[in-house]
């Protein structure tokens, strides 16, 4: 039996897929900036969420998730960084993660920029018990 496809009614935003070759090359993209924001340390990657998840002594530092960056910058610092520009508490499956937050992929337009939350999010990750 064929799979029936979802419609989307008229004006309304089709959602994103990890099959959709838009959302791919957006998420390549934000992920080799990540990579260049984090240089000179290489981490250990691993594809988790339809993104790409960068791990720190085995446990998780940022990755890509629907066209943001989510980074992982514990409960203390979760408020402030809910000021800066572009960024936004974390929800995945409806549920708030707390001390993690998504950040625009719009406005993380250079390493320059992502490099003070991937500053944040290893000030965290870095105090945390290896995996």
């Amino acid at each position: 039996m064929a799979k029936k496809s979802k419609r989307v009614p008229a004006g309304e935003k089709k959602p994103r897929t990890a099959r959709d070759p838009k959302a791919r090359a957006e998420e390549a993209s934000l992920a080799q900036l990540v990579r260049e924001a984090l240089a000179p340390r290489i981490l250990a990657e691993k594809k988790m969420f339809g993104g790409t998840c960068f791990l720190l002594n085995g446990n998780m530092l940022c990755g890509t998730f629907k066209g943001d960056v989510i980074f992982r910058v514990g409960a203390d610092a979760h408020a402030d960084a809910l000021r800066e520009p572009g960024s936004a508490p974390f929800v995945m499956q409806g549920k708030t993660l707390a001390g993690w937050i998504a950040v625009a992929g719009a406005v993380l337009t250079s390493p320059d920029v992502a490099r003070p939350w991937v500053g944040r999010a290893i000030l965290h990750v870095g105090g945390l018990p290896k995996k």
